[in-house]
């Protein structure tokens, strides 16, 4: 390995930075919260990734192999799905490959970074593993067109208090078309599967719609399983 890098870099760089030892290096650490992991790891002989994959083809094959070998700490099972975002030339380390976890071919929050060297020796990764093993089937119960019926509801309520002030700056507006709120006269987006953390650090699937509503846009998120509305939120809200 390299000497290690300077302790100034170091902090800009690490994601931990509560874990910096005295001389400037980083302790290995993995914490294991509900169905996330996060992991950092420095050591002599981490292991080797492919470069030509890696760099040229951003193929991910070796990278998951180095993960799944250290699955004590990063947390990574055998169904350990990633793509590689992508790779840039570090003046410390040599390359630093950005990766993102998918789930059912789905981007997820997951994800985190290897440096390695031209020969392909790893010399520091880190990030953060979602357990992909909770995802059953029964985690998708709510169809898309369901979904979207839902959001649509679910937007209706939301506006409903605040039709009269829109209609009010409408009319001053000059506009004499009424807005009713009704979820029949609202475009939704095509629902979208998204696999996410909840308060718990509990891994679910979750739909979110965009639904188009008088002069706003909103973004209703809702659980799979059960169809629980998560949250209604303006997009265009000051």
């Amino acid at each position: 390995m390299l000497d290690p890098p300077p302790a100034d870099l170091a902090e800009k760089s690490a994601p931990y930075p509560n874990l910096m030892a005295a001389d400037g290096t980083l302790k290995q650490m993995s914490v294991s919260e509900g169905d996330r992991t996060r992991f950092t790891v420095t050591q002599e002989e981490i292991g080797y990734v492919d470069v030509d994959s890696v760099v040229r083809d951003l193929n991910p094959y070796s990278i998951v192999a180095l993960l799944r070998n250290y699955h004590n700490l990063t947390g990574a099972g055998e169904s350990l799905e990633i793509i590689i975002d992508y790779v840039s030339e570090n003046d410390i380390w040599g390359y630093e490959a950005i990766f993102v976890q998918q789930i059912q071919g789905r981007p997820t929050r997951g994800g985190g970074s290897v440096f390695f060297f031209p020969n392909g020796a790893v010399s520091w990764m880190f990030g953060e593993i979602l357990n992909d093993q909770a995802i059953s089937a029964g985690s998708v119960v709510i169809q898309r067109a369901e979904a979207e019926a839902i959001a649509r509801e679910a937007s209706a309520r939301f506006i409903r208090p605040h039709i009269p002030m829109i209609n009010e700056h409408a009319r001053q507006a000059g506009f004499t078309e009424q807005v009713r709120g009704v979820p029949a006269e609202m475009n939704a987006s095509e629902p979208e599967l998204h696999f996410v953390l909840d308060s718990d650090k509990q891994l679910r699937a979750e739909w979110h719609v965009l639904v188009s509503v008088a002069y706003d846009e909103l973004l209703v998120r809702l659980t799979a399983d059960t169809g629980e509305v998560v949250i209604v939120e303006s997009l265009h809200a000051d």
